[in-house]
């Protein structure tokens, strides 16, 4: 076997092209290449979607914090909670799995735990599929 061929580009010799990711000149290849190597089209990928990993993850994290503490509520035996305590206990309002609008009102969900709030307060707090 011999060496591995380099396509220069002939398609357009007056436009210099460079990576997207180490900046360095394109010097072969298609005339419409972005990136030097697959390692740095690999690296530039991952970089573009590593905000959106860290934001996902983010709010993963809250809604789990959000269920353990509902959680604990029902255990505990109670279906109401003022905003203010919950938000002591580090629970988010804002961040929900679910939305239901009802005749009587609006119903939220973190996964299989729903309840209504209001302006102070959180109520009717209930959980779907159990028996409790």
């Amino acid at each position: 076997m011999g060496r591995p061929r380099k396509y220069y580009n002939f398609y357009n010799l007056s436009e210099e092209r460079h990576c997207l990711q180490c900046g360095e000149v394109i010097l072969y290849g298609r005339a419409d290449r972005k990136y030097c190597s697959s390692q740095c089209k690999d690296k530039h990928n991952n970089q573009l979607t590593a905000f959106e990993r860290m934001s996902m993850e983010k709010i993963c994290r809250v809604l789990y914090k959000n269920h353990r503490i509902l959680l604990k509520l029902l255990e505990e035996g109670k279906d109401k909670m003022a905003l203010k305590q919950l938000r002591l206990m580090g629970y988010q309002p804002e961040v929900v799995t679910s939305f239901m609008k009802l005749k009587q009102g609006v119903e939220l969900g973190c996964f299989d735990i729903f309840f209504r709030q209001s302006d102070t307060k959180i109520f009717s707090i209930h959980r779907i599929g159990t028996d409790e």
